[in-house]
């Protein structure tokens, strides 16, 4: 692993980076932070009672996607739906912040903008709350992101697919997606859930974690030599060129177009919160790979990022400056 990275070299990474577009289809999110203090059990139920002392909001979903890929240097584009709501004006408000092009957001009146709001007391969440609508976009939504994406695709180095089953990646948006990729030559990576993960076919790289691994599959993976063997069965039934499967505090495997499986060991020190790690995965080896970079130096990267994620409470974004740290403490 060291000699994978140990040439890297960060300035010129960041120059790469700079010329770079990637775009992002998926499921935006906001999510809600209320933190606060537990003093007492309230008279009215067997529950604590929190005292907020801060509020917090932040991209999630295919918006997290979108902060990661700004935070490492690179434009990007979203391609996704939000309510005609509060929410998704505070949405708009942070994409805005972080120079995200949202030509192909789309406002929709029949549902609500995706949100989990999430109440935490010393750093511990406590309860989560998620207002949301999980069925299919409509075909006329559908056919609109199709269009809307159709007219950036010849700007974009690469694109992700974020699914978090909540309704954006429907079967005649992947179906209509895909084969525009194709045409321009355009390299694919895939963050799935279970749903319509057969539809992914021929991609460049496909990124389930263990449990959606499992679920694919239908067996348990209980070491990186099982998802090794899980990574080719993928391959062979999606016929992906790449093959990573993310598997937490046991780290990643990744199974390249060579058929080696290359096993990385995880690098957090203390996990404090993994939420929005598959994000940060996702985004970095798009973005390496994207650059140049090989499909193992940009998964030992990704890797490394997501153990600085892990290491904080909340969702924040990888930086080049917090990899460049990680990395020679690595070494």
């Amino acid at each position: 692993m060291i000699d994978l990275i140990r040439h890297v070299d960060f300035k010129d990474a960041e120059k790469r980076f700079s010329k770079l577009r990637i775009g992002v289809i998926g499921d935006v999110m906001l999510d809600v932070y209320h933190e606060g203090k537990v003093s007492r059990i309230s008279p009215e139920a067997p529950v604590p009672i929190v005292d907020i002392r801060s509020s917090v909001i932040k991209p999630g979903g295919a918006a997290n996607v979108c902060r990661n890929i700004r935070s490492l240097g690179a434009s990007c584009s979203i391609f996704g739906i939000m309510g005609q709501d509060q929410q998704g004006e505070e949405l708009k408000g942070l994409f805005a912040e972080d120079h995200v092009n949202t030509d192909g957001l789309v406002t929709v009146n029949d549902r609500p903008t995706t949100t989990k709001t999430r109440v935490l007391s010393d750093g511990q969440q406590l309860l989560r709350m998620d207002h949301e609508e999980k069925t299919w976009i409509h075909e006329k939504v559908c056919q609109d992101l199709t269009r809307r994406f159709q007219e950036q695709a010849d700007s974009l180095n690469a694109v992700i697919l974020q699914d978090y089953n909540k309704g954006v990646l429907s079967p005649g948006l992947i179906k209509s997606v895909l084969p525009i990729c194709k045409k321009f030559k355009i390299p694919v990576f895939i963050d799935p859930k279970f749903e319509n993960y057969r539809l992914y076919h021929q991609v460049f790289l496909f990124k389930p974690n263990r449990k959606e691994a499992e679920d694919l599959l239908h067996i348990k993976i209980n070491s990186p030599d099982d998802a090794c063997l899980a990574a080719r069965e993928i391959r062979r039934i999606l016929k992906a060129e790449n093959v990573l499967i993310t598997l937490g505090e046991d780290g990643m495997v990744l199974l390249e177009t060579s058929d080696t499986c290359l096993k990385i060991p995880t690098r957090a020190r203390k996990i404090h919160d993994v939420t929005g790690a598959g994000d940060t995965v996702i985004s970095t080896v798009a973005l390496f790979s994207s650059a140049g970079y090989s499909l193992r130096v940009s998964t030992v990267m990704a890797n490394l990022a997501a153990g600085k994620v892990c290491e904080e409470v909340g969702i924040i974004p990888i930086t080049l400056d917090a990899l460049k740290e990680m990395s020679h403490n690595f070494l």
